[in-house]
């Protein structure tokens, strides 16, 4: 009995998580379009559209998502 208890424990032991993102890096002449990010961490899968400031121009939306704790890029 005392085996399966530390297959159990294992198993519970293993269990995987997904890592959340701190707020969406800042990126030049651009500001965050969605939402308020005043959360302390994001979770994985949230998106930040970011669009140019006045002046500025970009061909394509800029989009980052939280993946594994780091903010990646959508865009190719």
């Amino acid at each position: 009995m005392r085996f399966l208890g530390e297959i159990v424990w294992l198993i519970l032991w293993a269990v995987c998580v997904a890592q959340d993102c701190k707020e969406p890096p800042p990126r030049k002449q651009t500001e965050v379009l969605s939402g308020a990010w005043t959360a302390q961490t994001y979770p994985e899968g949230t998106r930040a559209t970011y669009k140019c400031r006045p002046g500025f121009r970009t061909l394509g939306a800029i989009i980052m998502e939280c993946r594994n704790g780091q903010w990646e890029s959508l865009n190719p």
